[in-house]
């Protein structure tokens, strides 16, 4: 099982989100579950219990000191190159959000863990796959209060295909 730490989609975000896929053509997508809706801080791979065990504390102490996230996005547009059958929402890091990934990714590392070294792209997938051009959305943002760790398999009867085991709110 894969394990990553991400921020989930939720308030007016989620809302907006929900509404905008509900008028979307009939046919237009494959849309995600709207509870797998989340925007990818740092993959984690399969940590084991000992080491995620491990992590969990120290996640709490670092998340209670950083601010709560505001992160503008927009979209949705193929991700992560024209043509990609992935649909998604995607905006340039603020300050926190940078400042937050970093800290966690250095967390994770002095811990051990190998992760994955791609550019960080903050962004959140709406849909797997679509057929043609797709409405605009208006500017949306990404509140966000807490850092989740989901982990990730096969898809259920009901499409979702992301656990949350553990969160650690922000600027506690």
């Amino acid at each position: 099982m894969r394990s990553f730490l991400g921020l989930p989609v939720t308030g007016a975000l989620r809302q907006q989100l929900q509404l905008y896929c509900a008028a979307a053509p009939a046919g237009l997508a494959r849309w995600e579950a709207a509870e797998d809706w989340h925007l990818t801080l740092v993959f984690l791979g399969d940590p084991g219990a000992a080491r995620q065990a491990a992590l969990a504390s120290a996640l709490a102490s670092l998340c209670a000191r950083l601010a709560p996230i505001r992160q503008p996005l927009t979209g949705p547009i193929p991700f992560p190159v024209p043509g990609s059958p992935v649909l998604a929402l995607e905006g340039r890091p603020v300050a926190p959000l940078a400042v937050l990934q970093t800290a966690l990714s250095s967390l994770c590392r002095e811990r051990g863990m190998v992760l994955d070294d791609r550019a960080f792209r903050p962004h959140v997938t709406l849909a797997r796959q679509h057929a043609g051009p797709v409405p605009p959305l208006a500017p949306a943002c990404l509140e966000a209060g807490e850092v989740v760790l989901y982990h990730s398999g096969d898809a259920d009867a009901a499409g979702r295909r992301y656990q949350r085991r553990m969160s650690w709110p922000l600027g506690v």
